[in-house]
């Protein structure tokens, strides 16, 4: 899949497109896992409601703080935002088992069935897209928020590290349970 770098993208629509397109790859891998190992504690790793649920919590609580960064009230300006380097993220974050220690406020602590995982994964991308749709690249550049391992990042930023980040869990999943 290819991703545009946020120096290369014209428009916010481009990475929520290209977020959707990562999305339904992950939705179709969740629904192809049999019911009975859903939640079920591999030997290694998390299992398909863990890494739901870390998806989940990622995406939505970078979806509830877009406006309160953006009006301002919480967040980075760009003076204090740090450069990612966004080969090696993409390098780390879109292979499957990255072993990259997530913070605790998006590790997984509940076993939720399918079901619940496909519901929350749905609200949390509404709210994402509604929360991003039609900002201003500008804003999205120079206004920024604290990330769990990169620090304080511009939100374009972080939108393009969590796109990778599900494409790495997805691909996790798809050699995980062979789907």
């Amino acid at each position: 899949m290819n991703i545009k770098k946020p120096p290369q993208i014209t428009n916010i629509d481009e990475y929520i497109e290209n977020w959707k397109s990562v999305r339904k790859e992950l939705w179709d891998a969740l629904e192809k896992i049999p019911d009975d190992i859903f939640s079920k504690k591999p030997e290694k790793g998390w299992s398909a409601s863990e890494i739901a649920e870390h998806l989940y919590l990622t995406q939505y609580l970078f979806a509830i703080f877009i406006p309160k960064v953006i009006s301002g009230s919480k967040g980075y300006s760009k003076e204090e935002l740090k450069q990612i380097d966004y080969d090696e993220l993409y390098n780390v974050l879109s292979k499957p088992y990255s072993g990259v220690k997530n913070p605790d406020a998006v590790t997984p602590k509940n076993e939720w069935d399918k079901k619940t995982c496909l519901e929350n994964l749905s609200k949390s991308m509404e709210l994402m897209i509604k929360n991003l749709l039609g900002q201003d690249l500008e804003t999205l550049r120079n206004r920024g928020m604290m990330h769990g391992i990169f620090g304080p990042i511009s939100l374009l930023d972080y939108t393009y590290n969590l796109i990778i980040h599900e494409l790495g869990h997805t691909k996790t999943l798809k050699e995980k349970y062979n789907v």
